[in-house]
């Protein structure tokens, strides 16, 4: 693991998303991060991952020992109004597979109005 002392949040997140894009890290962590910077990073044009229109979800994976299992929570706040066709696009729930798993997905918000 290498790390890097970046003081700036924008140069920080430009440098994750470089190893990132070169296969140099298998994912990204806001962390302690500025929520702007990090998203600003993201959609740059030059380092950024994210292609112009293309819709952004969120997935936090999180341990419920309770019930000894894993949950899946997706697009908790990243899209507020989407249009009815990306939400329809977003909540096809394509992140379990791409961990591969198989998962039972509620998305009974997706196309409630």
């Amino acid at each position: 693991m290498t790390i890097v002392d970046e003081p700036d949040d924008f140069k920080a997140a430009q440098h994750a998303i470089l190893l990132a894009s070169t296969g140099k890290a298998d994912a990204l962590m806001k962390g302690f991060l500025h929520t702007s910077a990090f998203l600003k990073a993201n959609f740059h044009k030059k380092c950024g991952l994210v292609a112009p229109g293309s819709l952004v979800n969120q997935v936090t994976l999180t341990e419920f020992p309770a019930q000894n299992r894993l949950v899946l929570l997706s697009d908790c706040a990243i899209n507020v109004s989407p249009s009815i066709k990306k939400r329809c696009r977003s909540y096809r729930m394509q992140s379990p597979w791409l961990l591969g798993s198989e998962w039972n997905a509620l998305t009974w918000p997706a196309l409630r109005r």
